[in-house]
């Protein structure tokens, strides 16, 4: 909605928008949560590290077991964060083809309005 008002403040609120709007959208939501499992899972290792005593002594976890843990994971957060990455990118690309767009249309409006010819004594002068 933010951006829909912003389009029609610069009159580029057109049909040929609304699938890159649309699309921007979708792959922005998609950032936020990858963005929330992201800090879960990385809240979740902080909180591996800081039971490892309790793990390993009263709770009977091998060492193994719990290096096995861990490695599966920091390996699940290097893949959010590829995902992420990846996200991020088709967001600048959007972005940018976005600015190149409206930047072209910019400049195909004049600087200053047409002046007015002022009456030399014709027809409809």
């Amino acid at each position: 909605m933010r951006i829909q008002k912003l389009l029609v403040a610069i009159e580029k609120n057109d049909a040929l928008q609304e699938n890159v709007i649309n699309r921007y959208c979708v792959i922005y939501a998609e950032c936020l949560s990858y963005e929330a499992k992201r800090e879960a899972l990385s809240r979740e290792l902080d909180e591996l590290g800081q039971n490892k005593k309790v793990l390993l002594g009263e709770k009977g976890m091998t060492l193994g077991k719990y290096y096995e843990i861990k490695e599966r994971m920091v390996s699940n957060l290097l893949g959010i964060d590829r995902q992420l990455q990846a996200k991020r990118e088709m967001l600048f690309r959007i972005e940018k083809e976005s600015l190149m767009t409206t930047a072209a249309a910019m400049r195909t409006v004049p600087k200053q309005p047409p002046k007015e010819e002022k009456g030399h004594g014709g027809m409809f002068g």
